[in-house]
């Protein structure tokens, strides 16, 4: 027994590049090769120690991002690519077909509970993501309106200590004209948070939420292509909420002439760009431009996102955001939301 895991162990152990390479060939739909790659990787060296008779190597306390059902599927696919070579030394060894088969379904039991367990790592990493996520979009709304409606209370504020100080008219129409400015915010904010996709497509959301596109004085073009069928409801809502809140901070606390947004949703990941005639990538977090920016970045990391900051012709910059769909390539009825 100790000589057929020697062997196995030597045999898989040669043919671990070619394994790895079919294995990710033949579960291509399930998301990001690299990361399929080295979930492949870490459950094969895992069982490599085991025939061994030495400890696997722990993933780490976040596991992969790897669904259990998708994790199942790489365990029988990496099963099929290593199950001939298994075989050969088997039979070059003169065991008997009982014994192969024994070996066998021990080394696909085994990859496949490996493989659940290091997933299950992920699902427990999760949970507690989903625990703490409305406590921290509870914080991000509280920071987006002290941002938006503190800074024009203290200017009304003002205004009106000027009006009682120095009897100034202007001063008491600025404070009321202030007032005024402040109550229109917080009737947008209470739509916002209400705001979702229903039926209707992204851009057509994105122009009815994000009304300062439209805004005199203001240059916008706004786009989305490719199959929206492919978002599931939970990301359209937090793209519409992600993308909508930056563009309106952008024309709001940046003052820029032109804003353009562009959303590409393609079979993996959805594409975003989001530029202004301003420089708001530079904004410092402690003005309400730069806690958008901040709330921008927090969301993206809640989708699993990446952002790059690039120069634009015009003097200001862009972002562009890239946001994975790990589960877009399947059927709709695989679908998970």
């Amino acid at each position: 027994m100790a000589g057929d895991r020697g062997d196995l162990a030597g045999a898989l152990e040669r043919g671990r590049t070619r394994f790895l390479d079919d294995c990710v060939r033949a579960t291509f739909t399930i998301g990001d090769p690299d990361l399929v790659r080295a979930f492949v990787g870490t459950v094969l060296d895992n069982v490599l120690a085991g025939l061994r008779g030495e400890p696997g190597s722990p993933p780490g306390p976040e596991g992969f991002k790897v669904h259990p059902e998708d994790s199942f599927q790489i365990a029988v696919r990496l099963f099929d690519v290593i199950s001939p070579t298994v075989l050969e030394v088997l039979v070059s060894s003169g065991a008997s077909a009982e014994r192969s088969a024994d070996v066998l379904a021990g080394i696909h039991a085994d990859l496949v509970n490996r493989a659940m367990a290091m997933s299950s790592l992920y699902i427990d990493y999760l949970r507690v993501r989903a625990e703490t996520a409305d406590r921290d979009e509870r914080f991000r709304i509280a920071r987006d309106l002290e941002g938006r409606l503190v800074p024009g209370l203290w200017d009304a504020l003002a205004d009106l200590e000027r009006f009682e100080r120095d009897a100034d008219p202007a001063g008491l129409q600025a404070s009321i004209e202030g007032l005024a400015g402040t109550l229109e915010t917080i009737r947008d904010v209470n739509v916002e948070l209400r705001r979702r996709l229903s039926g209707a497509s992204l851009e057509a959301a994105l122009r009815e939420n994000t009304p300062v596109l439209g805004a005199g004085g203001v240059e916008a073009r706004l786009s989305v292509t490719g199959d929206e069928s492919l978002l599931s409801q939970d990301i359209r809502d937090m793209l519409l909420m992600t993308l909508s809140e930056a563009a309106g901070a952008l024309v709001r606390y940046g003052r820029t002439s032109a804003v353009e947004l562009q959303v590409r949703v393609g079979p993996r990941e959805v594409r975003c760009l989001l530029g202004g005639s301003v420089a708001w990538g530079d904004a410092s977090s402690a003005t309400p431009l730069g806690l958008a920016v901040v709330s921008l970045r927090e969301r993206l990391e809640l989708l699993g996102g990446q952002m790059v900051w690039e120069p634009r012709a015009d003097g200001g910059n862009q972002v562009r955001l890239t946001v994975p769909l790990p589960y877009a390539t399947k059927a709709p009825s695989a679908a998970r939301h």
